[in-house]
């Protein structure tokens, strides 16, 4: 009987956890919790950089757009100034004239590159006399989160493009009378870091008005 009691007693201490088996135990559950987690945060980054990312490109979109239409319209100032300011036709800049808001009237525009940002300015002519104020410019961002490092917002090109590849894209010092298509490119990206995710807006702009009159 008391051999029996003892084997009894063995067998019960065997059915539980030892030491050793809960600290395993333990250290797995937070490996699998840490990687739940580590999965939950990663999901929920991806997902704002989605949301972020997406409302960026729209936004670059629309500047491009509106961006396009006034250069399509570039014609000369109320001054008699030729449509592109000499001198401005750089490869993160232009400045143009283009009623922009028909208002029979002929502002003057300007768009840059500044701290990631696509800007427009514009100023509205004074009258009389009629000069545009530099100190008049109003300025608003059109798109953010630009990151075209070395790709130029700019590229221009004259009438004989595409036929001549020799003396196109125009190189500078630029003659802004040469000028009659633009290429336009924003390189989007919300985390700069995520290179493979960079989004590219690219359009043309043909200057229409310009063309014709000069």
């Amino acid at each position: 009987m008391f051999t029996d009691h003892k084997k009894i007693t063995s067998h019960g201490l065997h059915s539980g956890f030892t030491l050793i088996e809960v600290l395993v135990s333990i250290t797995v559950f937070l490996l699998l919790l840490g990687i739940f987690t580590n999965f939950v945060v990663q999901s929920y980054r991806l997902q704002t950089y989605d949301v972020e990312q997406g409302e960026a490109v729209r936004q670059a979109r629309n500047g491009v757009e509106k961006m396009v239409k006034e250069l399509r319209e570039v014609t000369y100032a109320d001054d008699g100034s030729y449509g592109i300011v000499p001198g401005s036709a750089l490869t993160e800049s232009i400045t143009f004239y283009s009623d922009v808001d028909l208002d029979q009237s002929t502002e003057r525009i300007r768009y840059f590159l500044e701290n990631n940002q696509l800007m427009r300015g514009v100023i509205e002519p004074g009258s009389p006399p009629l000069i545009y104020d530099p100190a008049a410019e109003q300025v608003a961002a059109v798109a953010s989160f630009v990151n075209n490092g070395d790709i130029p917002l700019l590229t221009y090109y004259n009438d004989q493009y595409p036929v001549d590849v020799i003396n196109n894209p125009l190189s500078s010092p630029i003659d802004v009378t040469e000028i009659t298509l633009l290429r336009i490119e924003l390189v989007i990206n919300v985390t700069p870091t995520r290179a493979p995710f960079n989004f590219h807006q690219v359009s043309l702009a043909q200057l229409r008005n310009l063309k014709e009159e000069f």
